[in-house]
């Protein structure tokens, strides 16, 4: 009798580990977001364009001392003399993660800026990487020098396409982001006579640190 016992065990527990492993099981996979956004220009009494990775949208200004925004985006007046890529560029830092001190005291956005072009970022990498940002120059995650490329001539700033910014947001997500321009139209080659502060870029969103 014990052994008839024994088999009807084996047989029960053979029968949970099939349907266990039943291959129509439906297995969630990884969400991954890829978006476009073209020309956002920030609000200039403000002085800021605030934007959520989590929501992928705009967010008021009115909710600026919030975890409601994942990134910042300075505006910038129109002028040909090249002073204002010295301020704003060079000294002041114009795109800011949310962070208690870039942000506000409920920032929770981290990232990093990866020395590689955007197709070629695939994952996060280790979380050590990932760190508050800082309105200090020189403690920026976002820096003029690498992230941008300055031409000093035509008095332009093109992003650097051999980085890409890594970012986790406030609701855990992971972002991998290149800045397209800064010019309205994103021309190639951006004239001193084109209208600035207009924030093109693209993104990839995922559940996950991986981005593929």
């Amino acid at each position: 009798m014990s052994s008839f016992k024994s088999l009807l065990l084996f047989l029960a527990v053979a029968a949970s580990v099939i349907i266990g492993c039943n291959p129509d099981d439906p297995v969630t996979p990884a969400v991954i977001i890829t978006s476009i956004k073209e020309n956002l220009t920030p609000d200039s009494t403000d002085g800021w364009l605030y934007y959520s990775f989590d929501t992928d949208a705009t967010v008021p200004a009115a909710q600026a001392g919030t975890d409601a925004w994942d990134i910042k985006f300075r505006f910038i007046p129109f002028d040909q003399t090249g002073a204002i890529f010295q301020k704003i560029f060079l000294a002041e830092g114009a795109i800011f993660l949310n962070s208690p001190t870039a942000g506000n005291a409920s920032g929770k956005t981290k990232g990093y800026v990866a020395d590689t072009s955007f197709t070629l970022v695939t994952a996060v990498g280790d979380d050590s990487k990932l760190r508050s940002d800082d309105t200090t120059k020189g403690s920026q995650i976002i820096t003029f020098n690498g992230f941008y490329t300055y031409n000093p001539t035509a008095r332009t700033a093109s992003p650097n396409p051999n980085k890409t910014l890594v970012v986790r947001t406030a609701k855990g997500k992971y972002v991998k982001m290149q800045l397209q321009s800064i010019y309205k139209g994103k021309p190639l080659v951006p004239a001193m006579t084109d209208p600035v502060g207009y924030y093109s870029f693209q993104y990839v969103k995922s559940d996950s640190k991986s981005f593929k």
